[in-house]
């Protein structure tokens, strides 16, 4: 996922003219993109520096050849990726008897063989789902572990069904973790769901009929459905509280936890803050806009759907 991160760290400046250079910003930018442009750092693969946002003042070194350190803070535009992320266009490189390795645009992939594999072919093109990401430092591409795109594979961000989630107001959450409550969780809440704004507008603008087969391929939401509306999403989330709670089996955002008891089940308990389990609903629900979008993007006409057949049968299950 494409991401703006920022990025603080010291660098050492040896050339004089670029040391007494009036634009020392200019000077720590040219030497960021040089370091880390196209290569992994800070838990991500840093396609471009941004802006150079600040920089310390110059600190001699303890080394003898006149150079000098400053800090510095940065935006960057990187690639980040998450369990449970799907990547759309996967080139499969070599099939070995456990392992089959792909390549995307940032990333080397690993997928275990298994039945779900069995009609994959070197040079063809599929979507995965990371599993597991390692941004190993200085590498040009992130390091993943992925499985075929298939619906009970996918990560749900821990709204597990059978699962009891124990719902405390954010006083009571802090007491139970021993920390202090956070102020910053409704303003965090608010600026997601503009991001579903956001997110929802850019599906507008994709194909309909690649968006609709997509949505109910992975059956997460209806474009057409009553919730699917922010401002009634907003109600849901304002009308939760305090209580026992558990997951439907429908994996549509619409009902993603039904209030089921006062008194504690005999179920596996998991405490959230109220405001916390809010913020994992819509996070919720941005994976699934995003997971519509970069499929719709990629596959956003009948006949490249078409030629895919197998895979998005594989999918359903």
């Amino acid at each position: 996922m494409r991401v703006i991160k920022p990025l603080t760290h010291k660098i050492t400046i040896k050339d004089v003219n670029a040391i007494y250079n009036p634009n020392i910003q200019s000077v720590c930018a040219d030497e960021l993109r040089r370091l880390y442009e196209g290569k992994c750092f800070n838990s991500s693969l840093i396609i471009s520096i941004k802006s150079v946002d600040s920089t310390s003042f110059r600190r001699v070194t303890s080394s003898l050849n006149a150079s000098v350190n400053i800090c510095v803070k940065a935006t960057t535009d990187a690639v980040v990726y998450f369990p449970g992320e799907i990547i759309p266009d996967c080139k499969i490189v070599r099939i070995e008897e456990n392992k089959i390795i792909l390549e995307s645009r940032y990333a080397n992939i690993e997928v275990p063989v298994d039945n779900s594999t069995a009609q994959w072919y070197t040079g063809d093109f599929v979507p995965i789902i990371v599993l597991y990401a390692r941004h190993l430092q200085f590498k040009e591409k992130v390091a993943l572990i992925g499985a075929p795109l298939m619906k009970s594979k996918l990560n749900n961000f821990n709204l597990i069904p059978g699962i009891c989630y124990h719902l405390l107001t954010s006083v009571e959450f802090a007491n139970h973790v021993n920390n202090k409550p956070e102020n910053t969780e409704i303003k965090t809440l608010d600026e997601l769901l503009a991001e579903v704004e956001i997110a929802k507008k850019q599906l507008s603008e994709l194909p309909k009929d690649a968006v609709e087969f997509f949505s109910k391929l992975l059956g997460w939401y209806d474009r057409d459905a009553k919730l699917d509306k922010l401002a009634e999403k907003k109600n849901i989330l304002d009308n939760m509280h305090p209580g026992y709670y558990t997951r439907s089996e429908n994996e549509r955002f619409d009902s993603p936890l039904v209030e089921f008891s006062k008194e504690k089940p005999d179920l596996t308990t998991v405490e959230s803050s109220v405001e916390n389990m809010q913020i994992l609903m819509i996070n919720q629900y941005l994976h699934n806009l995003h997971s519509v979008k970069v499929l719709s993007e990629v596959y956003n006409t009948k006949d490249l759907r078409d030629g895919k057949k197998v895979i998005w049968d594989l999918a359903s299950k």
